[in-house]
């Protein structure tokens, strides 16, 4: 099912009409849980747009002939699985394993900046979450981590849960108000320096067709489509 049978069914149901509403609310709902390209507009913009279509009582009509006119500002990149802490495997990580966990998740299902995560790293989870220098992911570390991931959830990650999970109920609607585009990084490992193919690879990751063929951790990091089965078998891109 493609984005705009996605944005059809959050829509209104008018009985017996060829149309459904979006209401004002609505309107900025489905752009903060990502359903729009906020790369492409803004959320000004997009009232904008709908405020063109025909007003019923407040709201405004949309037919199916409408999507495709929608279609260019939706967004049209992949909708994986959410990412969940507890498909990972548990046991001890190198420290540097936090910095990929940022790389190839958290700077795509979170609002967290790569300065933000290594202040997290400092001050909350290396001072927490470690055994002899290592970084011990267990019930405790992921707990955590899916509390930081909720409470930074991104506009992506909120479309994600929308379409496999279901939508949100309206109290947890309303307080949708985090701004979630992608952050772009520099290269400042401590650990080690990506070479120019990893970091083509990362940015590829969510904005181009991902290749299906198996590759290893060291040769790149496309690897979101395994997100999806972590926790299938014994194998994790995370091991």
């Amino acid at each position: 099912m493609g984005i705009e049978r996605h944005f059809w069914d959050t829509l209104e149901v008018v009985e017996s009409k060829s149309f459904r509403l979006i209401s004002e609310e609505n309107i900025s709902i489905l752009y903060e849980h990502g359903f729009v390209d906020s790369e492409k507009i803004s959320l000004e913009q997009w009232k904008e747009i709908l405020h063109n279509f025909p007003e019923d009582e407040g709201k405004y009509r949309l037919t199916e002939n409408n999507l495709f006119q929608l279609s260019h500002y939706l967004y049209q990149g992949p909708i994986r699985k959410p990412f969940s802490p507890d498909n990972l495997k548990e046991g001890p990580r190198d420290p540097s394993w936090l910095e990929k966990l940022y790389l190839k998740v958290l700077q795509y299902e979170t609002t967290l900046s790569y300065e933000e995560w290594q202040d997290i790293i400092r001050n909350e989870i290396m001072l927490r979450y470690t055994h002899l220098g290592d970084f011990v992911l267990d019930s405790n570390s992921k707990e955590y981590l899916k509390k930081l991931i909720d409470e930074k959830n991104s506009r992506l990650r909120r479309l994600e849960l929308w379409v496999h999970e279901g939508p949100p109920d309206q109290e947890a609607l309303r307080k949708s108000t985090f701004k979630a585009v992608p952050q772009k990084i520099e290269d400042r490992f401590e650990t080690s320096s990506p070479n120019s193919k990893t970091i083509e690879s990362i940015e590829k990751s969510f904005h181009s067709p991902i290749k299906k063929e198996k590759i290893s951790d060291e040769e790149a990091l496309n690897f979101l489509d395994e997100i999806e089965t972590w926790g299938d078998d014994e194998e994790s891109p995370f091991s």
